[in-house]
C-alpha cells in the first residue's frame, strides 16, 4: 500500500443472500471492534478508496494479464471484486486473531 492510498473495510455477513455489506469503516480496527462487539460472522474485505478493485490488484502484480485478452475487457474489469486483503470471522473471532 502506498502512502497516498487509504483502505476502507467492508463487512459481508455469512449466509447473506445476494450482494451487500453490513457496514463500511475507514479502519480495520474500527470494523473489528464492531465485529467482536456483536459477535458477527462473515468476511471483512479491504479496498483502496477512489480506485477500482481491478486497478489495485493489477498495480500490485497479483493478476496475470497474459492469460488472455478477456482479462482486459471492460466487462471483466467492471465485474472484478477481489479485495487487496480480507479476514474471516466466526462469532466475532477472526483468523487474524490466531
Amino acid at each position: 500500500m502506498s502512502e497516498s492510498e487509504h483502505i476502507f473495510w467492508c463487512f459481508s455477513p455469512e449466509d447473506h443472500n445476494g450482494p451487500g455489506v453490513a457496514g463500511i469503516w475507514d479502519s480495520r480496527q474500527a470494523a473489528e471492534t464492531w465485529i467482536r462487539g456483536v459477535g458477527a460472522s462473515g468476511v471483512l474485505s479491504g479496498y483502496v478508496l477512489n480506485k477500482p478493485a481491478y486497478d489495485s490488484i493489477v498495480e500490485r502484480g497479483w493478476l496475470n494479464l497474459d492469460r488472455g485478452y478477456g482479462r482486459r475487457t471492460p466487462k471483466f474489469q467492471s465485474e472484478f471484486t477481489t479485495p487487496i486483503d480480507h479476514f474471516h470471522y466466526e462469532n466475532g473471532e477472526g483468523d487474524a486473531d490466531e
